[in-house]
């Protein structure tokens, strides 16, 4: 129970806030801040795959 509300706080909110705080002092997003703090390989890929389904801009290919 504790658990589903901690990820709802931290996807609906601080997630967000942490993301901006950290594009702000680093000037790099989150994106950059994955490639350039993992060597490459699994870690790497998860990491940005987490990233982007996480998103909240989803791109949309055209069909």
């Amino acid at each position: 129970m504790f658990k589903r509300i901690w990820q709802y706080i931290y996807t609906s909110l601080l997630r967000s806030w942490l993301k901006w705080l950290l594009r702000k002092t680093t000037g790099t997003c989150e994106l950059q801040r994955i490639c350039s703090g993992y060597k490459p390989g699994a870690t790497m890929t998860t990491k940005a795959e987490y990233s982007l389904q996480s998103s909240k801009n989803k791109v949309r290919y055209p069909s």
